[in-house]
């Protein structure tokens, strides 16, 4: 009877031991996942401030093309101006003309370079913001799929 009292009471130190090394592992585990989480959402803001940015810088450069060519139609419809005002000795219409014909083309080939300058632009920030939401969704599962462990 003493031998299974001992016995006994070894069983219930090892049942103790075992379930105290349980729980404490169970401790690590969600601490783990919480850390992960958190880090994930700092993360995961500090994307979205970044990507408040860089449209914010985007929404700038836009505003400063747009008056950029506003001045240059500006111009133009200047020299429009000065050419039918110029009395007929000074310069011919045809002159005129092709003065704004040059005027036009120059900036039709700005705003063409600005518009695919600014489409091959987008397109790489797509991509980049594409491979970035992959990783995001991988990191989210795999933190899910820990926590369906526990």
């Amino acid at each position: 009877s003493a031998s299974m009292a001992e016995s006994e009471s070894k069983l219930r130190m090892e049942i103790a031991q075992a379930r105290s090394a349980s729980e404490e592992a169970s401790v690590r585990r969600t601490r783990e996942i919480l850390e992960a989480f958190g880090e994930s959402s700092t993360h995961l803001a500090q994307s979205i401030v970044d990507e408040r940015d860089t449209r914010m810088q985007e929404v700038h450069e836009l505003r400063d093309g747009l008056e950029g060519m506003g001045n240059q139609i500006g111009q133009c419809w200047d020299a429009l101006e000065t050419a039918l005002a110029a009395p007929p000795g000074k310069a011919t219409g045809e002159e005129a003309l092709a003065s704004l014909r040059e005027e036009l083309d120059r900036l039709a080939k700005d705003v063409k370079a600005q518009l695919s300058a600014a489409a091959a632009q987008r397109g790489a920030e797509a991509a980049d913001a594409q491979a970035e939401a992959s990783a995001t969704r991988e990191a989210v599962d795999g933190l899910g799929e820990r926590l369906a462990g526990l």
